[in-house]
């Protein structure tokens, strides 16, 4: 008997295998394929992962949108801004966006700037940790390919690259390291946009990570 939790993971498995290019799977245990599909390899070039993500229907975003958002800026900078959505629509938060890149002393060309869910939705879009956990996987082999110096991350998307008990609490602005690169978490941009009074601790933050650059 299968339950609803391992039903959406098995689902989850053969949409995984679809995008892969599978069309038919012989007789199987559900545990052996999960299993298998976890030591499914993505392409370890950025060409082939960039049209795995623009053929992608893990989950139902995907019914959604057919634009998919991969990145944007240089995808070998050593500098990668990661957040959970894309939200270059909502002008306020790139307004903010350069002002972090002008304290930063770098211009958008030189770093990237990504997102976990990949899909191009509305950046109010709710459930977005059900999302991140669909799309994770492709962040993950980008930062693998890449390997870049430094990330920056903001809101929660910290938690996705650290091991951090739900107990505990993140501090912003700190340092931390994410395999060979070296994470500053920031606040949410829209958190940050409302709330000037942080704006202080974001300019020491960037200081720190001018030191990397």
């Amino acid at each position: 008997m299968i339950l609803e939790n391992d039903k959406q993971h098995l689902l989850h498995t053969l949409k995984v295998y679809k995008t892969f290019g599978v069309e038919y799977i012989e007789e199987f245990e559900y545990k052996n394929l999960y299993k298998q599909y976890n030591n499914t390899k993505l392409p370890n070039t950025l060409k082939e992962l960039n049209e795995m993500i623009e053929h992608c229907s893990l989950c139902e975003l995907s019914k959604l949108t057919d634009k998919k958002v991969i990145g944007s800026g240089n995808p070998s900078s050593k500098i990668y801004m990661i957040d959970e959505l894309y939200q270059s629509k909502n002008q306020n938060l790139s307004n903010l966006m350069e002002k972090i890149l002008e304290v930063l002393g770098v211009h958008f060309q030189e770093i990237y700037r990504t997102n976990i869910i990949k899909c191009s939705v509305d950046y109010t879009l709710r459930q977005k940790e059900q999302y991140c956990e669909s799309c994770k996987d492709f962040i993950y082999k980008q930062l693998e390919i890449q390997k870049p110096d430094i990330i920056i991350t903001f809101g929660k998307s910290w938690q996705y690259f650290l091991n951090i008990a739900q107990n505990e609490t993140i501090n912003y602005g700190s340092q931390y390291q994410y395999k060979s690169s070296i994470l500053f978490p920031f606040y949410d941009l829209e958190f940050l946009y409302k709330n000037p009074s942080y704006h202080d601790e974001m300019i020491q933050t960037i200081n720190k990570i001018k030191r990397y650059i």
